[in-house]
């Protein structure tokens, strides 16, 4: 039975680190690109990815002796995605003909990366 765990971790591992792979990839490729919106899909599915491995205690905020909060992953995580949904939704999309992005989307985009 021992053995049999053994093998079955080693596979959910190797698995783990193929779908790893993969979404770097696709990451790497947004964002040379310049396809910001799917570059952040792609990291929030990496984040989902790394975040099953965190304890407790770094994903969730945790209160210290002192009564001062220690901010956990999760805390830092919705704080950056919250200023990436000020900013807005950029548009990835590539235009029919040439037509020059406005001031705006220039702006939003180079908040975004």
């Amino acid at each position: 039975m021992e053995e049999e765990e053994r093998k079955q971790k080693y596979s959910s591992g190797v698995n783990i680190i193929l779908r790893l792979d993969n979404l770097w990839k696709d990451t790497h490729n947004h964002a040379r690109r310049g396809l910001f919106d799917l570059w952040n899909l792609d990291l929030d599915r990496i984040w989902l990815e790394l975040s099953r491995d965190l304890e407790e205690e770094e994903y969730n905020d945790t209160k210290k002796d002192d009564e001062t909060i220690s901010k956990g992953y999760k805390s830092k995580f919705d704080s950056f995605d919250s200023e990436l949904k000020k900013v807005g939704k950029i548009n990835d999309k590539a235009p029919e003909g040439f037509v020059e992005p406005s001031k705006k989307e220039i702006e939003n985009r180079n908040k975004h990366f």
